[in-house]
């Protein structure tokens, strides 16, 4: 039987690809949050797990002796739904932020760090400066690990990996040189909002 390559890669990415990206889109809207180096490849092989997941699931569902439908084009249309229904999901939880690029009323910013629950306990002002603060807190902490971790590796590698971890050292020192100003800058806007308030 001859297969068309178009409608092989079609399969592919309807059967294999679209419904579990979109939904890994969905759950963790946020750039780097699966993980800081490897983000788009754990999206990918985890897109791929939870494609097979959500085909047998829609297969069951379509293929229950009460409503017998598991045919190709209830098929098709069952995965484009539930992909669009992860889509538009995602979309409104700020995973394509690219889209602002089509038109600037479709961006949309992914959640950052929500408050801690003894601020929300405590009573504390839970301001955009303070969450941002903490965010940049926890990014700085991260680059502080993953420098000692590049120094570790850099020692116990051959000459030309030791270069390799140099460059990457180098590109982690200037993010944490460009975290650390914000953090700064943010410190000092706190420092007024706070002194601001205790006027008020």
């Amino acid at each position: 039987m001859y297969y068309n390559p178009l409608q092989v890669i079609y399969g592919f990415i309807l059967v294999l690809f679209l419904p579990g990206y979109t939904l890994i889109q969905l759950l963790f809207p946020r750039k780097g949050e699966l993980d800081e180096e490897f983000d788009m490849l754990y999206r990918i092989t985890l897109g791929i797990a939870m494609s097979i997941a959500v085909v047998i699931l829609i297969g069951f569902v379509l293929g229950n002796p009460s409503v017998r439908l598991f045919k190709r084009p209830y098929l098709d249309i069952s995965l484009l739904g539930i992909s669009a229904i992860f889509f538009v999901g995602g979309w409104y939880r700020g995973a394509y932020p690219w889209l602002g690029r089509i038109h600037p009323s479709l961006y949309r910013l992914a959640p950052k760090v929500s408050p801690d629950v003894e601020d929300l306990v405590s009573g504390k002002e839970i301001t955009p400066t303070l969450v941002e603060l903490r965010r940049l807190a926890k990014e700085r902490q991260d680059l502080r690990k993953k420098i000692k971790e590049i120094e570790r590796k850099s020692r116990i590698s051959s000459p030309s990996l030791r270069k390799y971890w140099e460059n990457r050292k180098n590109i982690y020192l200037q993010d944490l040189r460009d975290v650390e100003k914000k953090v700064a800058e943010l410190e000092e806007k706190r420092t007024d909002e706070m002194q601001g308030g205790l006027s008020a």
